[in-house]
């Protein structure tokens, strides 16, 4: 799943996301998380950015290393939960980085996360969790609640945006997946519970910058 085929990455039980080379098997690099448990791993259509979900933390990682050598990281929003967007570069290893990704940014949200997908031209990402039953979407930029989706009778196991951005979908553990329209502006439900949460916690995400990544 990196830019270079000759690497993947896996995420579980164990703390990071662990890179591998698969022509000698061997784990080359670990992206550091928070979190013990690596829920979500998924790559945007575009195969430009790869989104990872731990515990209540998502990262956003770019596939190729950006110009010059340094991250590139889009500018920071101001929503009313206060999030701000932080940019650090992963380590690549001696070589330079032919497995090498770099860190865009992370957010760290109000609840465990099971599942996540980003799509770049839409400026949205998904999530779903396994401590409640609702579908929610987020501005990539500000990591403002856009929608926030009812209906599964199960945990959120799977999301995934469609290709031109105007969809996006969820899979249950009740056997179901439903689809949603990808609103153009934040909806009422979530813009009061946003602003609920700021007024009583001051923030509904936050972003942190990790460790960098370790080299095995």
């Amino acid at each position: 799943m990196t830019a270079d085929p000759n690497y993947i990455l896996t995420g579980g039980a164990e703390k990071g996301v662990r890179i591998w080379d698969v022509r000698t098997g061997k784990t080359v690099a670990t992206l550091p998380t928070e979190a013990k448990e690596v829920t979500a791993i998924t790559r945007s259509l575009d195969d430009a950015v790869i989104s990872i979900a731990a515990g209540r933390d998502v990262y956003f990682y770019a596939t190729k290393p950006a110009p010059n050598g340094g991250p590139k990281a889009p500018a920071a929003g101001g929503d009313s939960a206060g999030a701000t967007a932080a940019a650090a570069d992963a380590k690549h290893g001696e070589s330079g980085a032919p497995y090498g990704l770099t860190l865009l940014r992370t957010y760290k949200l109000p609840r465990e996360l099971s599942a996540v997908a980003y799509h770049p031209k839409a400026g949205r990402f998904v999530t779903g969790s396994s401590s409640e039953l609702w579908v929610r979407l987020y501005d990539y930029d500000t990591c403002e609640e856009v929608a926030c989706n009812k209906g599964h009778h199960g945990p959120v196991r799977c999301v995934a945006i469609d290709p031109f951005g105007t969809h996006y979908a969820s899979g249950s553990e009740d056997g179901t997946i439903r689809i949603f329209p990808m609103p153009q502006t934040t909806s009422p439900l979530s813009a009061a519970a946003n602003k609920s949460t700021a007024a009583v916690n001051g923030a509904t995400a936050t972003a942190t910058t990790p460790p960098a990544a370790t080299k095995s």
